[in-house]
Parts: C-alpha cells; sequence; structure tokens
C-alpha cells in the first residue's frame, strides 16, 4: 500500500515536473520572442532618433512642414522609448522567472533523483 503511494507520489511530482518543464520552455520562448522585438524597437527607435535629428536641422530653416514632422517624430520617438522601457521591464521579469523555473527545475529533478533512488533501494 505505501509503495502505491509512493508511485503515485512520483507520478503526481513528475507530471508536476513536466508541466514546470513545459511552463520554463514557454517562457525562454516569449523571452526570446521579446529580446527580438526589443532589438527591431531598439533598431526602428534608432532610425527614428536619425529621422527626428535631420528633421531638427530642416526645423532651423523655418519651414512650417519640417517642424511638424519633427514634432511628429519627436511624439513617436517618445513612444517608442516607453515601449522600449516596458520590453526591458518584461525581459528583465521574464529572465527572474526564468532563473526561479531554472531552480525550481534544478530542485525538482534532484527529489525526483532522490525518490529513484529510494525507489530503488526498496
Amino acid at each position: 500500500m505505501a509503495l502505491e503511494a509512493e508511485q503515485v507520489q512520483r507520478m503526481n511530482q513528475h507530471t508536476h515536473l513536466s508541466w514546470d518543464m513545459e511552463q520554463l520552455s514557454k517562457a525562454a520562448s516569449r523571452y526570446l520572442e521579446l529580446e527580438k522585438e526589443k532589438q527591431t524597437l531598439q533598431g526602428t527607435g534608432q532610425e527614428w532618433w536619425g529621422a527626428s535629428v535631420a528633421c531638427r536641422n530642416a526645423a532651423s530653416t523655418g519651414s512650417e512642414a519640417l517642424q511638424a514632422q519633427y514634432e511628429g517624430a519627436k511624439e513617436d520617438q517618445q513612444r517608442m522609448e516607453i515601449s522600449l522601457k516596458k520590453l526591458s521591464s518584461q525581459c528583465e521579469v521574464l529572465s527572474r522567472e526564468k532563473e526561479n523555473f531554472e531552480e525550481e527545475n534544478h530542485n525538482l529533478r534532484r527529489q525526483s533523483q532522490t525518490l529513484a533512488r529510494r525507489t530503488g533501494s526498496f
């Protein structure tokens, strides 16, 4: 009876470990997606920064049309910077979650190995 209970417990732990591994995999995939998106946004932000510099130089000529473009590019850049900060924050959170999942995974593997040794010694 105790052996059956231990087997059920091991199965439950295995299921939990599988779920944890799946969550870790999803978190890692999401982290990679966010990193790619961050790089894309950084590139776009740099492009927009260059455009805003060009607009700023042209605005010094006094052209109202160029001044309006500059303001639009500046607003876009601010939105991009806010988005970039949010993505950076999300990446940090995901990195911490990934570390937590890896630590939990390590602990669960150690527990699984301990249970396997116990089961083997019976």
